[in-house]
């Protein structure tokens, strides 16, 4: 929790300057299934140059089957693995040739069990006047709309989604562990990430996820409100109604805040008073709220995931 403070507040900002509009039409769902590309396992004669065309070539291939990409990730990872078995030269003509027999396979697992969910694999023979080239040539034959590696592809989405559906009650008590003890973050990101495939799951999922963000919202309102109260208590009028300005029009500690609001209303130049009454208009009513701690609530928890996985991601 030592960040969120920080975090929540940048989020707070976008949406009390008018970007929530924008952020609302941008934002990635998190309820799309995700698969992470782990650290490829390589033999020691891939290069790194080698290694990013692999992973390459992976990103592409699970575009052909329909995804896109994003840069968080949640519990599913997808292991690459691309193995020179030998690498033999022969001769013809002026020159040696060198050919390399290659083993590549794709495993989906899910990182908390290590419990894998689909596999694919093939051998692949590359040939060059080196053996970097001939590994590099073994490489550039994976193909990106291979027929059985989007089978392999679709077959782990249908059992992700059977695990949430088998699991849900295992899963939404995790989430519950992790709110009790103030682990908001990481509950949301139990929660929002259910996919909607998962049916009754996901709307559970949805629905405890509104209410942990509102304990979040109550939890920080406490912060704001005493923040504000120190810069009152400064004579720090502005920059007590900034910070005021932070917290949701429906949070439990809203009257304290427009009680302070009015003590220091007298003292607050005519433009920070605009703002205020700007940023209470346009939270007014329960569509404008709903649709401003849904946005919160997502980047905040998308926010969160991309901090604990930096990877590769591929979404589905």
């Amino acid at each position: 929790m030592k960040q969120t403070f920080l975090k929540y507040t940048f989020l707070l900002l976008l949406i009390h300057t008018g970007l929530l509009s924008s952020a609302q039409e941008t934002t990635e769902k998190l309820s799309s299934i995700t698969l992470s590309i782990a650290d490829p396992q390589v033999s020691d004669k891939v290069t790194e140059t080698n290694k990013a065309s692999l992973v390459s070539k992976i990103e592409n291939m699970i575009t052909e089957g329909g995804v896109g990409s994003a840069d968080y990730s949640n519990n599913f990872v997808i292991q690459p693995k691309f193995i020179v078995t030998q690498v033999q030269k022969t001769s013809g003509g002026m020159r040696s040739v060198a050919v390399a027999d290659c083993s590549f396979s794709l495993t989906v697992m899910q990182q908390n069990s290590g419990g894998v969910f689909s596999q694919y694999a093939k051998s692949i023979k590359g040939s060059g006047m080196s053996e970097e080239q001939a590994i590099t040539n073994a490489i550039s034959q994976i193909e990106e709309s291979d027929e059985k590696a989007i089978a392999f592809i679709a077959k782990a989405k249908d059992k992700i989604i059977a695990y949430y559906k088998q699991n849900c009650s295992v899963i939404l008590q995790k989430a519950e562990k992790e709110r009790s003890i103030k682990n908001y973050e990481s509950s949301l990101s139990i929660l929002l990430t259910i996919p909607e495939e998962a049916g009754a799951c996901y709307q559970q999922g949805q629905a405890k996820a509104k209410v942990v963000f509102k304990e979040l919202q109550n939890y920080e309102c406490k912060k704001y409100l005493q923040q504000a109260q120190t810069y009152a208590a400064n004579q720090d009028y502005d920059n007590a109604l900034q910070t005021l300005s932070f917290i949701d029009p429906t949070g439990n500690c809203t009257g304290e805040a427009k009680s302070l609001i009015k003590k220091i209303d007298g003292e607050t130049s005519a433009d920070k008073k605009k703002q205020w009454q700007y940023v209470f208009k346009q939270l007014d009513g329960s569509i404008e709220v709903e649709k401003a701690r849904t946005a919160a609530m997502t980047n905040l928890t998308m926010f969160w995931l991309k901090q604990q996985s930096p990877r590769t991601i591929i979404v589905n």
